[in-house]
């Protein structure tokens, strides 16, 4: 019985050991998805949440010590209820995602459970120029830039977004905000304003040459710092972000 027990053990622990390493923090998932040949891989992290009213989004961008990186929901996971700013436990995949629409497959750190772990205070956007945005030093982090709007139009595959050009002295960055009021009444062309957002990259998106973008969180997140020479009545114009 006990050398029958010993060949079973032997068996569990040789299996386990076959098994991949479960990653347990943000820079190593980061480090796969830009990997050339990107593998499946589990992972378990805690990490702190860097949006609010997680209950109602499709992903969330989470940061740990090491780094940051956006998680997908699955529909399981939709409306799940966390108080806002908290740090938690996620447990998923780095899998292969199909996007649809003709785009190529990429992958994705897919979260399949999500647990509060401890309260935590709302995270202080870090200060960046546009250039450190198109880095990718900042990519899935909350961020503050200052610049000139350039341009602004409604998208015109989900008018519910509009999108603006922002320049400073280092370049030029997409921003876009889901509030088509707020960027009428805020980012009109020519006006000087500071901006928070989440600097996102991915190919997960009906515009994958886009390049990286800066997700304005709320209207609470636009700042005005100079006078605009357009009359904010104008119509929101539409053109084709590429």
């Amino acid at each position: 019985m006990s050398s029958a027990f010993t060949i079973l053990a032997s068996l569990v622990l040789a299996a386990a050991g076959s098994l991949p390493p479960v990653v347990t923090n943000c820079a190593d998932i980061t480090a796969i998805l830009r990997s050339s040949s990107p593998r499946e891989t589990r992972f378990d992290i805690t990490a702190r949440m860097l949006l609010p009213n997680v209950a109602e989004k499709s992903s969330i961008p989470v940061e740990d010590t090491s780094g940051a990186v956006n998680l997908l929901f699955p529909r399981t996971l939709r409306g799940i209820r966390l108080p806002d700013w908290c740090v938690v436990r996620a447990i998923g995949v780095i899998s292969e995602h199909d996007p649809g629409k003709n785009l190529s497959h990429t992958y994705v750190a897919v979260c399949s459970n999500l647990f509060f772990t401890a309260a935590a205070e709302p995270p202080r956007p870090r200060e960046i120029t546009v250039r450190q945005a198109q880095s990718g030093e900042y990519d899935n982090r909350l961020v503050r830039i200052s610049g000139t709007v350039c341009d602004r139009f409604v998208d015109e595959i989900d008018p519910k977004y509009v999108f603006v050009t922002l320049q400073d002295k280092t370049g030029i960055i997409y921003a876009v905000t889901e509030n088509s009021t707020t960027a009428a009444d805020h980012l009109t062309t020519n006006s000087d304003v500071t901006l928070v957002g989440i600097c996102y990259f991915d190919h997960v998106t009906r515009r994958p040459h886009i390049g990286r973008r800066l997700a304005i969180i709320s209207s609470h997140s636009i700042i005005t710092s100079g006078k605009s020479r357009e009359d904010p009545s104008v119509r929101l114009p539409v053109r084709r972000a590429r």
